[in-house]
C-alpha cells in the first residue's frame, strides 16, 4: 500500500512539474536575436529594438540570420495616437542595423517599416508595446 501511495505521489509531482514548465514556456515568448519584437515580412523577418531615443531594425531571413544592410533603403511611418502620420528615412548603421530617432511630437501607436530589398518592398508593422489597445482606441495614453 505504501508503495502504491509513493508511486501516486511521485506521478502527481511529475505531472505538476511538467504543467508548470509548459506554463512558463507559454508566458515567456521565444528570445529574438537582438532582444526586440519580431514580425514576419514575406520571406523575411524584421526585428525592432527600442532604445532610449531611437529604434533599431534588423532584416533577417527565415532562420533569424541578420542580413546585410548594404544596398537596402527604407522608411518608417509612425501613426500617432491622434491619428496623424509622420515618415522618417532609415539610416544604415553598424551590425547590419537600420536606425531611426523616436518621434518627439506625439506618442506613436503603430510604426510600419518598409525596406526595399532587391527592388522589392518588405514591410512589417509594430504596435507600441507600452500602450494598451484601450489607449490606442481612445487616442490618448492613460
Amino acid at each position: 500500500m505504501k508503495k502504491i501511495r509513493s508511486i501516486a505521489i511521485a506521478s502527481i509531482i511529475m505531472i505538476a512539474g511538467a504543467a508548470s514548465a509548459s506554463a512558463q514556456t507559454q508566458s515567456n515568448p521565444p528570445a529574438t536575436p537582438h532582444g526586440g519584437m519580431l514580425q514576419a515580412a514575406g520571406d523575411y523577418q524584421i526585428e525592432m529594438v527600442t532604445g532610449e531615443t531611437d529604434f533599431t531594425f534588423y532584416l533577417m531571413d527565415g532562420k533569424q540570420k541578420t542580413l546585410s544592410n548594404k544596398e537596402i533603403s527604407g522608411t518608417v511611418i509612425f501613426e500617432m495616437l491622434n491619428k496623424t502620420k509622420t515618415s522618417f528615412p532609415l539610416t544604415a548603421a553598424g551590425n547590419n542595423a537600420f536606425v531611426v530617432s523616436m518621434p518627439t511630437e506625439s506618442v506613436y501607436a503603430y510604426c510600419t517599416v518598409s525596406l526595399i530589398v532587391n527592388e522589392k518592398p518588405v514591410t512589417a508593422s509594430f504596435k507600441n508595446a507600452k500602450l494598451s489597445q484601450k489607449d490606442i482606441d481612445h487616442g490618448h495614453q492613460h
